[in-house]
């Protein structure tokens, strides 16, 4: 997964250092047509936020703390505290929120009012040295920038502050160095594990991608397959990293092909993956003009017809291996939003069958810098961090809730990070119509 390394979070957590970047028949459906009316849209956490704000003024925020559901309020709510929660559930597209017990929490300000300071310190972003991450500290009430060095970027950051009307304690930096990506370089992948090659295919595998134009390996070709998707138009693949391909953002000449076990297993062949789109052009969260943006490292590959897979399903690999019997699979039942504070689980071809906490504010929906490529400087917008160590080969892990007997939500795709640290792109801003657009992946339809 070594595309982990060009962007850095912002975390008041992580305070030190940050990132370092034959076939068989399918069980289930190879061929078959999703059923329902189309794949249900899961807004980004800060959209979210934006509409519960609009329903009850003063919302600041949620985080999740062991059964209860913190919720973040600037002044005296004006509703129930489980009139507030049932919003936050809806908005946030995740029911399991209601079956946590609601409390109040009072905090400086609201998310309106830091969202608006966020979206003017980062119209500039360039005029600040060193900065890789920008984002909102809703529980301690401030814009957070992440930079290379504090004391080089302080006073500037000052500057632009005041003009832009942010208060000083309002402000707040703190160190972080660059991510990078897990993606790997090609080796010869052990027996018995999620690097083998499979059929039908499922995510958490290994997927190798080659260069479209010399048919060579990529320097971040090794990947994790996150999911089977089908899009609405019933063209069916998988997704991954787009760091993955030869370029993101482009689909280079013909698209990246895609190998599973090796890359001469052709798999599939890159097919969708969006141009990052130009700041300061409405967007609230990417209002830099000099920056490129998108909410998702994700790319659309179409799948070959002679490739069978099973949508809906992920490896279920032994815990913390690799390890893979082949046969046992988790089960994607829903899609979701992340939210502060709930553990989660990923499937990556190194790191196996893991789990982490989504990190606290400010580190949950939280832009970071993605690096300069292609003559410009590229962000994802609202990225989660996951508190889980991930090594290269683990991009485009899929990230999920586990519920019952194999039953997962899916929650994203994890694409870089640093000890400690993994950085997911969620399933809301992978499905924006920015980035992939809407796709089917659920087992039935969800």
């Amino acid at each position: 997964m070594r595309r982990f390394g060009l962007f850095l979070v912002l975390a008041t957590f992580i305070s030190a250092s940050l990132l370092n970047w034959g076939h068989f028949k399918p069980l289930a459906s190879d061929g078959d047509v999703p059923t329902g009316s189309g794949s249900r849209h899961v807004p980004t956490l800060h959209e979210g936020y934006a509409a519960v704000a609009k329903d009850y003024p003063g919302f600041a925020g949620v985080y999740v703390d062991g059964d209860e559901l913190i919720i973040l309020f600037r002044g005296d709510p004006s509703a129930s505290v489980d009139q507030v929660q049932g919003s936050v559930a809806e908005r946030l597209g995740d029911q399991s929120l209601r079956e946590l017990r609601p409390a109040y929490r009072q905090v400086r300000y609201d998310f309106v009012q830091l969202s608006e300071w966020y979206s003017s310190m980062f119209s500039e972003s360039t005029l600040i040295p060193g900065l890789v991450s920008a984002g909102i500290d809703e529980i301690n009430g401030t814009v957070v920038l992440g930079v290379t060095d504090v004391s080089a970027a302080e006073s500037i950051a000052v500057q632009q502050a005041k003009k832009h009307g942010v208060p000083a304690d309002a402000l707040s930096l703190v160190r972080r160095a660059r991510p990078s990506w897990h993606a790997a370089c090609v080796v010869e992948p052990p027996s018995g594990t999620l690097s083998d090659c499979y059929r039908p295919i499922v995510g958490g595998i290994e997927v190798r991608a080659s260069d479209p134009i010399t048919g060579g390996p990529l320097e971040h070709g090794k990947c994790t397959l996150g999911f089977i998707a089908v899009k609405l138009n019933l063209t069916r693949g998988f997704v991954t990293n787009a760091h993955c391909t030869k370029t993101p953002g482009i689909v280079d000449g013909i698209g990246t092909p895609f190998g599973q076990q090796y890359a001469s297993e052709y798999a599939g062949r890159e097919t969708q993956d969006p141009a990052f789109f130009q700041g300061g052009a409405g967007d609230p969260y990417c209002t830099d003009p000099s920056a490129l943006c998108r909410y998702s490292d994700a790319a659309f590959i179409t799948k070959s017809s002679d490739v069978t897979d099973q949508l809906g399903r992920i490896a279920w690999a032994q815990q913390g291996s690799t390890t893979w019997n082949g046969t046992s699979k988790f089960q994607i039942t829903g899609t979701a939003g992340i939210v502060s504070g709930q553990t989660l689980r990923l499937v990556g071809i190194t790191s196996g069958n893991a789990s982490g906490t989504v990190l606290q504010a400010p580190n949950n929906c939280v832009t970071i810098y993605h690096g300069f490529y292609s003559g410009a400087h590229h962000w994802l917008v609202c990225q989660a961090v996951l508190g889980l160590t991930t090594a290269d080969g683990d991009s485009g892990s899929p990230v999920f809730a586990l519920g019952q007997n194999g039953a997962v939500t899916l929650k994203g795709i994890a694409w870089g990070g640093s000890p400690g640290v993994t950085f997911v792109s969620a399933i809301g801003g992978v499905t924006r119509w920015t980035d992939l657009g809407p796709l089917y992946v659920c087992v039935t339809s969800c």
